[in-house]
């Protein structure tokens, strides 16, 4: 015995068998990923992102990520996390193209609390972070902050030169248009 309407769109229901929609399966595929805790799992907390990249249980320290990252917000991240791990969870930096008229530099800075006052304790180019030229940041601790900052670095080209000639010489001829309409200047 089979349902002809079932058959019709495409689903035969076999008599006895469960029925799991794409509902259920996903429930299932959820329940199975529970334990997958070392994850980004960002929550909003008054306006800033919060992630935790640590199992449940393990030591964690609260890092503050700000600039131009993929990613900014509070890290909860495990205490062995170096700067360069740190910027890796958060995406990278926001890297434009590189051309020989724009030139861009990416600053990384870590600031901590020392006394009553913060103060930057490591500052680099992210190239020279990256590449091993200097010596390796310090270790990061509970309620460091990360700033990265781009700054890019623009000349003036031929190509710029010719959008404000091509621009002034479109006003001259609108001027000129008008005033040929309106019988002179």
């Amino acid at each position: 015995m089979t349902n002809d309407g079932a058959k019709q769109r495409g689903r035969v229901r076999m008599h006895g068998a469960p029925r799991l929609g794409w509902w259920s399966l996903g429930m299932m595929v959820l329940l199975m990923a529970g334990p997958l805790s070392a994850v980004a799992q960002p929550t909003v907390g008054q306006g800033v992102a919060v992630y935790r990249f640590a199992e449940p249980g393990q030591p964690v320290i609260a890092v503050d990520l700000w600039g131009t990252v993929r990613s900014t917000g509070r890290f909860f991240v495990r205490e062995e996390t170096t700067l360069v791990d740190l910027l890796t969870l958060a995406g990278g930096p926001l890297l434009q193209a590189e051309t020989e008229q724009a030139v861009r530099e990416v600053t990384v800075e870590v600031s901590r609390m020392q006394g009553s006052a913060r103060a930057v304790v490591y500052a680099s180019v992210l190239e020279d972070l990256t590449s091993g030229v200097e010596a390796a940041p310090p270790p990061l601790l509970d309620g460091d902050v990360v700033t990265v900052r781009t700054s890019i670095d623009q000349t003036f080209s031929w190509i710029d030169a010719i959008s404000v000639v091509a621009a002034v010489a479109s006003v001259t001829l609108v001027i000129l248009r008008i005033a040929d309409l309106s019988g002179g200047i």
